[in-house]
């Protein structure tokens, strides 16, 4: 499967030491489904609820890219013709939504499995929301010792 060329630029501003080394622990994105179309790429991150909770970890980031698309305030979330939900800058600039999870928190991802649990983002990513069959993953790593 091609990704879409807007795509580039945020996987560029992930491989940054920067991003990596600050932000980073781990990204894992579901690039594959069996779709004709795919329209985006959803992924996750690891990352550290002080940082979240503060707004260092939309700051550091935003200091990386000059869309300034770094934001998961549902009040930032635009329509987009032809879509049922309103879609995060992210999405509008790249095509592309990264959402920061913390580890044992208990923090739902709004995904729902088969018997109406609410999934935590790397069990959400892990299946189609179509039908809930399994589905791939991507793990990004950025250089230095795994």
């Amino acid at each position: 499967m091609r990704h879409p060329a807007s795509c580039r630029p945020v996987i560029t501003r992930c491989r940054s030491p920067s991003f990596a080394n600050r932000s980073l622990s781990r990204g894992l994105g579901s690039f594959a489904e069996d779709k004709e179309h795919p329209n985006d790429i959803d992924g996750y991150f690891v990352c550290d609820l002080d940082r979240l909770r503060t707004g260092e970890l939309a700051r550091k980031l935003n200091l990386l890219d000059p869309g300034k698309v770094w934001t998961w305030d549902p009040r930032t979330r635009r329509p987009y013709r032809g879509y049922p939900k309103k879609q995060l800058p992210m999405w509008h600039r790249y095509r592309v939504e990264l959402y920061p999870h913390v580890p044992d928190l208990g923090l739902g991802s709004g995904i729902r499995d088969r018997h109406g649990n609410e999934l935590e983002f790397p069990s959400a990513f892990r299946q189609s929301r179509r039908d809930g069959t399994p589905r791939g993953i991507i793990k990004i790593h950025y250089g230095g010792p795994a």
